[in-house]
């Protein structure tokens, strides 16, 4: 059951009074759709005309409470936020679709699944959802069964795969992404692996790629498209067995990749123009981290790399890439600022909670104009300038715990904590399209 509070509806009412007489796009030129984990590409940079640098709860637009446990991020399209969850102990899973205007439920669908441990650090619905803006796709595992399915933008179940057992201790958590009308999903884990694309619209099989599996060898990254000038674009995904690894979309094929990274992956791959990083680590900590030129061919090595890493690095919490910089979030609040290429340092900081404490990272950093936003796990929204110059701007308390990463659109944040679902953002951006 879904909760709102007086104060959420007073706001919004006044907020759509207060843009019913203005003129033209408040928002003109912002993020107008966050289709996949980390928004376009995956590359979690925004623009928000109006958006308050640091906020409090009194810029909450709107706040929900959800249903189950999830640790998926939302996705926003047009007047929709989708998100996934699960009650039962995983024995039902849930994918949600609230009006990203008012938080209504619009519809809430159940797929059945067996129940089964989880990591704590994981959940039943870890998957981001991902859209095409005609349908909408989610994808589940449990011991037996690993499902992606695909739903109308009102809810319709159009089509339903099952790719087999998971198997894998800690459970999935690779999101599908949607490209040149398929739907993509890679299945890395300690059975039998491989990447799969469907026709988005039917589900029928277009592509299947096997990969290397065994033990320890599951995979929680989501690939990203590697846009190559004057040449076809490619997938570039992150895995144990095969590391960084770029596949033809058309055909399926695979044209580079780096061999075996040392420790898992869960952080996705990141672009910086034609540079490709990768992450792995474990025990909570980044353990390497490797660059490496998109352009290149065939089978490389460590020798090929651009520049390697091994302390002070991400592990579950992804970079971002913003006007030429590299920003890595580490899971204990060690950010520094690189030079992609180069991997020239600019700064290193730790950041801490608001009270001064020391603080944990699942959630991965986005940037809104030009500031980089972080959830910790307690719920500190910690705020810095994205720039080669280290400022913390400051922090913006939820009060409930965060794994998830925020979704932005239409001048809004929309942020999953454990319990609920918020939505953020000026009341100049409430009622627009």
């Amino acid at each position: 059951m879904q909760r709102r509070s007086n104060r959420s509806v007073a706001v919004l009412a006044v907020g759509v009074l207060t843009v019913a007489g203005l003129h033209g796009t408040a928002w003109a030129g912002d993020t107008a759709h966050w289709p996949r984990f980390r928004g376009p590409n995956g590359s979690g940079v925004a623009t928000a005309s109006g958006f308050p640098v640091l906020w409090k709860e009194e810029h909450y637009l709107w706040k929900v409470t959800l249903p189950g446990v999830g640790h998926s991020s939302p996705i926003v399209w047009g007047r929709r936020v989708f998100i996934t969850s699960a009650v039962d102990g995983g024995g039902k899973r849930l994918v949600l679709c609230y009006n990203a205007d008012t938080g209504e439920l619009r519809w809430s669908r159940v797929l059945p699944l067996p129940p089964g441990p989880r990591h704590r650090k994981n959940s039943h619905a870890t998957a981001t959802p991902a859209t095409d803006g005609k349908r909408v796709f989610v994808s589940f595992s449990s011991a037996s069964d690993y499902v992606l399915a695909a739903y109308s933008m009102d809810g319709e179940l159009l089509w339903k795969r099952d790719l087999g057992p998971f198997v894998g201790q800690h459970g999935s958590g690779t999101s599908p992404i949607v490209y040149g009308g398929m739907v993509v999903l890679a299945n890395h884990q300690d059975g039998e692996s491989f990447v799969v694309a469907y026709d988005a619209a039917t589900g029928a099989e277009r592509w299947k790629l096997p990969r290397p599996g065994g033990e320890q060898m599951a995979s929680y990254s989501t690939p990203v498209v590697l846009n190559r000038p004057g040449k076809p674009d490619l997938l570039v995904f992150l895995c144990r067995s095969r590391g960084l690894y770029a596949v033809d979309p058309n055909s399926g094929e695979e044209v580079w990749y780096t061999g075996p990274f040392p420790f898992r992956t869960v952080a996705s791959p990141v672009v910086a123009g034609t540079v490709v990083v990768g992450t792995s680590g474990s025990g909570g900590q980044g353990k390497y981290l490797a660059v490496y030129d998109g352009a290149s061919q065939g089978a490389l090595s460590e020798a090929d790399a651009l520049w390697t890493r091994t302390r002070q690095i991400p592990y579950v919490p992804t970079p971002v890439v913003y006007n030429g910089l590299l920003f890595l979030w580490n899971d204990q609040g060690v950010v520094s600022c690189v030079e992609p290429r180069t991997g020239r340092r600019y700064w290193i900081a730790r950041v801490t909670g608001a009270d001064g404490r020391p603080a944990v990272y699942s959630s991965s950093p986005i940037v809104v104009n030009g500031y980089i936003y972080c959830p910790s796990e307690r719920g500190d929204v910690a705020v810095l300038r994205a720039s080669q110059e280290y400022e913390l701007v400051g922090h913006c308390p939820l009060g409930e715990d965060v794994y998830a990463t925020p979704a932005v659109a239409r001048g809004r944040m929309y942020i999953r904590t454990t319990r609920s679902l918020i939505c953020v953002g000026s009341l100049a951006t409430v009622g627009k399209r």
